[in-house]
């Protein structure tokens, strides 16, 4: 396993740039009178923010801005107590949380940017205002092939990174890394932002740190979780009543860490999720059924024979599962596109498969499922808690250690669970015979929480595990 610290040191050997710590302020004033006079934002009941791909921002949460002079002009500061890696732009975009208007609150614009300096600055700037300077992030040549069509899924754009020596030496035939979510993977513009593959790739093949080799990002669609899901995950949960308080309200237990609360608050019945703080609303569907929309739940709440309510019935449809047809069309399509199409080395020794959270459980899975194609893999992140655990059935399953080689990683910033599951994917992939240190590398980022930025740093190491020289 390697610490942080022998991560940076090597970076710094190798001639890594390292995230610098100077804190940068930015204040943004953000003009909301046209949301408000067209319905979309209401402030006795909403609220708005920014999200971002720089921490304390998030694309998972919106960090809430005010309006002291009530006159619709919300005001929020922002310490980025760290510059991205590489000292790209922050990319942010505008969200009223609770919004009914067309695009779920977000901004209809692309994302917007801005540059972190060592003075404090100021941003002003309207509501789905057009974004500036924010161009596309490429380094190097990249292809871009809109929506590639498929006889299984969906169509979607893919990006092909040609390493600087393409056109110069036409008889020459090169490794192939393919990574999933391929709108991250060059560009800034994406929501999440981008793992600059591109820029980092450019600086090791120029030094000659790696061999020269083509990057296809696959960019995902609106049914990603689906397609980068193995297996159909169902959800079910039954808590028995602890406590209550009055017909519904009360605790519930299906075990010590699954507790659910359930509260009235004038007429409304909320739940209190296991591990959240925050109550949310329920939605009466029938006498003793109530659904959470955001999230797709149905409770059923389940009465003895007195009548008193005694376990609740938490449901969500069954999720996921496309991953085989996302692997039919990696192998069977895009594959033999790429390599007709490009001068590629085509055995699965030189074809790589990578990809992080649900990408890199995906990454696993699929490269098992054909260790005759993806010969090297990359499994960032990895979502193995996925339907109880599939992935690490998957690998107790197998019968013998493929010939692939191996990195895994997790942030340890990502969560308790998240790292413990991810010594219990290392554990199993050393149990059938992969050693950590030759084909298998484990590394765990101290700090490194679960987001592009914190995998772009990682990158470097990642090429160089894989086509280093």
């Amino acid at each position: 396993m390697i610490k942080q610290s022998l991560f940076f040191l090597l970076a710094l050997l190798l001639g890594a740039s390292v995230t610098a710590a100077q804190p940068s302020t930015v204040t943004f004033v953000l003009d909301l009178r046209v949301p408000i006079r067209a319905g979309w934002f209401d402030p006795a009941t909403e609220t708005v923010g920014l999200r971002g791909s720089q921490e304390p921002l998030s694309w998972n949460r919106t960090l809430d801005a005010a309006d002291p002079e009530g006159d619709s002009l919300y005001t929020v500061t922002v310490a980025f107590p760290e510059r991205p890696f590489g000292d790209q732009p922050v990319a942010y975009k505008v969200k009223v949380d609770g919004a009914a208007n067309p695009n779920e609150g977000w901004e209809e614009t692309p994302n917007h940017a801005v540059v972190l300096g060592d003075a404090p600055t100021t941003v002003e700037r309207a509501f789905n205002a057009s974004p500036v300077g924010l161009e596309p992030t490429y380094t190097g040549v990249i292809e871009e092939h809109a929506q590639v069509a498929s006889a299984f899924l969906p169509p979607r754009d893919v990006f092909v990174y040609l390493p600087p020596c393409y056109a110069d030496e036409p008889a020459r035939r090169y490794p192939v890394l393919y990574l999933h979510d391929g709108q991250n993977v060059f560009d800034l513009r994406s929501v999440g932002g981008e793992w600059q593959v591109d820029e980092t790739a450019q600086r090791l093949i120029e030094e000659s740190q790696i061999e020269p080799v083509i990057i296809v990002g696959v960019a995902n669609t609106a049914d990603r979780v689906s397609e980068y899901t193995p297996t159909e995950r169902t959800w079910h949960y039954e808590m028995e009543r602890v406590e209550a308080e009055d017909r519904f309200g009360g605790r519930y237990e299906a075990d010590a860490e699954t507790v659910l609360r359930i509260s009235e608050e004038d007429g409304t019945l909320h739940a209190q999720l296991p591990g959240e703080e925050a109550r949310v609303p329920l939605v009466r569907k029938e006498e003793s059924v109530f659904h959470l929309p955001a999230l797709d739940i149905t409770f059923t709440f389940v009465a003895g024979a007195d009548g008193m309510v005694t376990r609740v019935l938490a449901d969500k449809p069954p999720a996921g599962g496309k991953g085989p047809l996302y692997g039919r069309f990696l192998v069977e399509e895009l594959k033999p596109f790429i390599d007709r199409t490009y001068r590629t080395r085509s055995e699965a020794a030189h074809t790589a498969l990578g990809g992080s959270s649900l990408g890199g459980l995906i990454t696993l899975a699929l490269g098992l499922d054909y260790p005759g194609v993806f010969g090297q893999l990359l499994v960032v992140s990895p979502s193995v808690w996925w339907d109880d655990y599939a992935l690490l059935r998957h690998v107790e399953e197998l019968a013998q250690r493929t010939n692939q080689r191996l990195w895994l990683d997790m942030g340890t910033a990502e969560g308790d669970q998240m790292l413990a599951d991810a010594r219990r994917l290392r554990d199993a992939l050393v149990a059938k015979g992969w050693t950590d240190g030759a084909n298998l590398r484990y590394v765990e980022d101290e700090g490194a929480a679960h987001s592009e930025t914190a995998w772009a740093a990682r990158v470097a190491p990642m090429l160089l595990f894989l086509y280093g020289r």
